[in-house]
């Protein structure tokens, strides 16, 4: 998604303060299709130790944007659609590169091997593999979103059971001229009077 649609992710740049150029957003994408082909193909150590690079340096960097760009709409992990930084992003990344590591010192079976080895149970265990990658890409683009949007503002919350709202929220709008008989508060008014009335208003005033 990087290499089709880097603009989001150049802005996530842009706005952490560090170098943003689209070619360098693009260059970052083939680098990590590679790594995950490698890891697929041949997981030798030197590729569990570069997932787990990549995945620690995304991990930094959506925790720096959760600190220090808060607003920011964001992180420019998934191309062309947006995702908020989130600890959520932070602590999956984390265990990616967590996994990564653990390959490269322990060792893990490439993806032909496993197949090979494991004989009819390869197919339920691959599509149960990619909806679990499904599901991690799920919550971490749409959660965070959702959870934005369900939690009300805390101010919210006090003005809902707060007794003097409507008394406060009359006298803003006598302040802004729409008092006590204005018609666009009771229909019945009689708009003449009030034009009237506003006309000797400002005959007075000036």
């Amino acid at each position: 998604m990087k290499t089709i649609r880097p603009n989001a992710t150049t802005q996530a740049l842009y706005a952490a303060g560090f170098p943003a150029r689209r070619w360098g957003v693009r260059a970052l994408g083939v680098v990590e299709m590679a790594v995950g082909v490698a890891a697929l193909a041949r997981p030798v150590p030197a590729v569990g130790f570069s997932l787990a690079a990549l995945y620690a340096g995304f991990g930094a960097f959506v925790a720096f944007l959760k600190l220090a760009r808060p607003q920011a709409a964001s992180c420019g992990c998934a191309g062309g659609h947006d995702v908020p930084p989130s600890w959520v992003h932070v602590g999956l990344n984390l265990a990616a590169a967590a996994s990564g590591l653990a390959a490269a010192l322990i060792g893990a079976t490439a993806l032909p091997s496993l197949v090979t080895a494991s004989g009819w149970v390869a197919a339920p265990a691959a599509v149960g593999l990619c909806v679990a990658g499904w599901l991690v890409t799920v919550v971490v683009a749409e959660a965070p979103t959702a959870f934005r949007a369900w939690t009300p503002p805390t101010h919210h919350e006090q003005e809902l059971f707060d007794p003097d709202r409507h008394r406060r929220a009359d006298a803003a709008l006598a302040m802004s001229g729409v008092g006590e008989g204005h018609a666009s508060l009771w229909p019945d008014t009689d708009v003449a009077s009030l034009a009237e009335r506003g006309a000797r208003t400002e005959a007075g005033d000036a």
